[in-house]
């Protein structure tokens, strides 16, 4: 998704919440999905690129790189 800012009126580079649950995947203190909740979880900042290595791994299929 990406960021709409009422005062910019375009799409905007501002972080955006995101969660990811599942087994294996460590649960912090966060008790509410929003910008701001989410802003102090263990996930930090993330950039869209990296998003779906991230995925593919707690998946279990990422590929491997080196020997």
């Amino acid at each position: 998704d990406h960021s709409t800012p009422v005062t910019v009126k375009d799409h905007s580079g501002d972080p955006l919440p995101i969660l990811i649950a599942g087994h294996g995947v460590r649960i912090d203190e966060v008790q509410a999905f929003g910008e701001r909740p989410c802003s102090r979880g263990n996930l930090g900042r993330i950039r869209g690129a990296n998003i779906m290595p991230i995925i593919t791994n707690l998946l279990g299929i990422a590929h491997k790189f080196g020997a």
